[in-house]
């Protein structure tokens, strides 16, 4: 008889839900095999082949599809955050599964392809888990980590969100297509940090009741440090003296958006840095003025 693996990672379970007469376990870190009506054995979740993750992950989607256009938009969100976080323990259990391969996905990488080029086994792990939306990203020292393709959520729940879900989402995507920070050092254009800093202070004023407010603003905070200051390996300060690259991009910023929080703060820093060559003394400076009126 066929066997039914029924993925009991707490909200896993019931976004797949069981079929009538099926028994589910509500230990997080077990997984029921079900042949017929009979529990057959007890599993670790992580004995669970990654072809069974990726078909549940599969089914999933299918049938959002088919019930996303009959819903509200209220109903819509709680698709979309129960998926997530179904999601998010699906990948988990990946990692787990496909670390052989994910350690050393780096090796693969062709700079004269500018772009990374597995084979054999690797290559194979590769496009199954594409089927269910999962990749590998690099995130800096060497290391791989699997996560969802960035427009994952956006193409499949945004025409149905409500307007502060549906800007979220679509302002994650964008980010989630090019690491930000790896090694220490921010690695996009300085200019495209300033952008993330307005996006994310549009959306913090757009939507000050929305239940994403509270993440939205820890979002916008940390970017705005982030230009200001930026990491241990691109500090936007350098012997006293600002990059001339990320100057101009303040002066830019300053001038795009002088009605605003983050535009007055980046005149400010300005003309501060202009003056204050102690680079202790201006991260007192940032995390002081970044504090006000939070």
């Amino acid at each position: 008889m066929k066997k039914i693996y029924l993925l009991a990672l707490g909200v896993i379970t019931i976004a797949l839900g069981c079929e009538p007469g099926k028994t589910a376990t509500s230990n997080k870190d077990t997984a029921i095999v079900i042949t017929g009506d009979s529990v057959v054995s007890t599993l670790p979740a992580d004995s669970i082949p990654s072809e069974i993750y990726v078909a549940a992950v599969r089914s999933k989607m299918d049938s959002l599809h088919k019930i996303l256009p009959s819903l509200t938009p209220q109903q819509a969100v709680l698709a979309y955050t129960t998926f997530k976080t179904f999601m998010d323990s699906v990948v988990l259990h990946l990692s787990v599964n496909e670390a052989w391969w994910t350690d050393h996905y780096l090796n693969t990488y062709s700079e004269e392809a500018n772009d990374y080029r597995p084979g054999g086994d690797t290559l194979k792990r590769v496009k199954l888990l594409a089927t269910a939306g999962i990749e590998p990203q690099y995130i800096g020292e060497g290391y791989t980590e699997l996560t969802t393709e960035p427009y994952l959520y956006h193409k499949l729940f945004g025409p149905y969100l409500p307007a502060d879900y549906k800007s979220y989402v679509e302002i994650n995507a964008h980010e989630d297509t090019t690491l930000f920070s790896a090694d220490a050092g921010i690695i996009i254009p300085w200019p495209e940090v300033g952008m993330r800093v307005h996006q994310w202070e549009v959306f913090v004023n757009t939507y000050p009741s929305s239940p994403l407010f509270r993440d939205a603003k820890a979002k916008y905070d940390n970017y705005l440090v982030e230009f200001l200051l930026g990491e241990d390996n691109t500090r936007t300060i350098e012997d006293g003296e600002m990059v001339p690259e990320i100057k101009a991009a303040f002066e830019a910023y300053a001038a795009q958006y002088p009605d605003t929080r983050s535009g007055a703060i980046v005149a400010d820093f300005l003309k501060k840095s202009a003056s204050e060559k102690d680079h202790d003394k201006l991260v007192e400076w940032v995390i002081k003025r970044t504090d006000e009126k939070k």
